[in-house]
């Protein structure tokens, strides 16, 4: 009997001393799997500052001077931004560039170095500096230009055209003198052709794959015009008075593919 109480007694001091290894080496296995590894990946951004419509988008080739650099890992303990010829410390960066670059097709070279600690207890050991260098290209034309055949996402089986060109000649009204280019916009509000800007009211800003507008012709439309990396997909969400110009406005989808 004395010899069956102490190898119960073993077996149970063996069996707690096992599964304690085992949940302290869990413990340690998962901590080190949560362990995120550092990034210096980071995002390029036209960035309209003054335009509460204006939505950021990562993009390495820009038609806006005024850009806005966001490191991804929010964990690092320094960040150095070394953007053409400045130098920065901060998580993200905006700065504004000269005009000409726009016109010029200028390129900035653009790297971020971003340092993290190390955590001595896990294997493989963390990197604790990591750098990542991107090219940004400046052009002074946007992708959001051409025709574009495609349907409102309430009606799809009206297929139409419209046209959107983001800087077209136009007269200034009333004396009729061509002065300035404006945003073009026509057949998205069923028969209406619309200057957005000088010529017919409103504003808008352009970017390499994104227009906002707000216009005072045609029912009033405003929204925001996006175009897909594939540089065909466009999309365009908008509010417009559909019962000529009384409110509330009415939201919409355009869905379409451009055709030339």
């Amino acid at each position: 009997m004395t010899t069956n109480r102490l190898g119960l007694l073993l077996f149970a001091n063996f069996t707690f001393v096992f599964f304690s290894c085992k949940k302290e080496k869990n413990i340690t296995e998962n901590s080190c799997d949560r362990a995120k590894q550092l990034s210096a990946e980071f995002l390029v951004q036209e960035n309209y500052i003054t335009s509460a419509a204006w939505q950021l988008y990562s993009t390495d080739t820009v038609c806006v001077p005024t850009l806005r650099f966001d490191a991804t890992d929010s964990t690092a303990s320094a960040y150095n931004w070394h953007i053409g010829a400045g130098n920065y410390s901060a998580p993200s960066v905006s700065l504004e560039f000269p005009d000409i670059f726009l016109t010029e097709h200028a390129t900035v070279s653009v790297e971020l170095e971003v340092k993290g600690t190390d955590n001595l207890n896990c294997f493989p050991r963390m990197d604790t500096v990591k750098r990542s260098i991107k090219t940004v290209y400046f052009t002074d034309q946007s992708l959001v230009k051409g025709k574009f055949q495609g349907y409102l996402e309430e009606n799809p089986k009206t297929v139409f055209t419209i046209e959107v060109d983001p800087a077209r000649s136009c007269s200034d009204i009333p004396n009729g003198t061509i002065t300035t280019t404006d945003l073009y916009i026509s057949n998205l509000v069923e028969g209406c052709d619309f200057f957005v800007g000088t010529c017919s009211g409103g504003k808008y800003k352009v970017g390499y794959r994104q227009i906002t507008f707000s216009s005072e012709a045609c029912h009033s439309p405003s929204g925001i015009i996006k175009i897909d990396h594939d540089n065909r997909s466009l999309i365009i969400d908008y509010l417009a008075n559909d019962n000529g110009y009384q409110l509330p406005a009415v939201s919409h989808k355009f869905i379409g593919k451009k055709i030339n």
